[in-house]
Parts: structure tokens; C-alpha cells; sequence
């Protein structure tokens, strides 16, 4: 199995993620017991890991195009992402057009 290399989406924050070869990968430190005992995971250097084991077929559903999301909490990148700071139009592409009296109507039109 190879796992799908990403690509960074904004330069001068993460656009070295290829060149770091920053992969999603599976990992036997990506469990419940582990985050009982620790109260966290363990470090992957920067890259995204998954339970091992699963981890197939999470990159076979991913892999030839997805997009993921992966932060910290950071004063610095909240103020200077682009696509943090970006106003995304996330209204769905489908428009309803009947109010809500017109859906809970009967079909009939009968009014009961």
C-alpha cells in the first residue's frame, strides 16, 4: 500500500507538506487505551495518523482527491490564514423553494 502525499494549501503556513512527505499513515499509537492512559495520542511529526488497522481503508476511501482539515490552536494562523479568514459561501447548492407551511400542507391541497 502507498500512502496518497499531500500537498499544502497556503503558502508560507503549510505549503512544504510535500517536501516534509507528510503522508497519512496507520499507527499503533492512534488508540483508545493509549489515549485513556496519556490523556493523548503520540506524536507523528506532522503527520495525520489513524488506528492502525483501519488505516486502509481510510486512505482507499480518501485517496485520488480529498481535502482534510488538521490544526492547532494558534493566534498567529487564525490572523493570517487565507482560508481561515476566507468567507466561504457554504449556503447548499440546492435551494428549497416551499416555506414551511407549503411542506407541512397536505399534497391534496385539502388543508387537513
Amino acid at each position: 500500500m502507498i500512502e496518497p502525499r499531500n500537498a499544502g494549501m497556503e503558502a508560507g503556513i503549510n505549503d512544504h507538506v510535500r517536501n516534509r512527505s507528510i503522508v497519512l499513515h496507520g499507527s499503533r499509537f492512534v488508540n483508545e487505551n493509549i489515549m485513556n492512559t496519556r490523556g493523548t495520542i503520540g506524536k507523528s511529526l506532522g503527520c495525520p495518523a489513524v488506528p492502525y488497522g483501519i488505516h486502509v481503508r481510510i486512505i482507499d476511501a480518501i485517496k485520488g482527491g480529498s481535502c482534510f482539515f488538521i490544526n492547532t490552536p494558534d493566534s498567529w494562523y487564525a490572523q493570517n490564514s487565507r482560508i481561515l479568514n476566507q468567507n466561504f459561501d457554504i449556503t447548499p447548492g440546492i435551494q428549497l423553494q416551499n416555506t414551511a407551511a407549503e411542506i407541512s400542507a397536505p399534497a391534496d391541497g385539502s388543508g387537513k
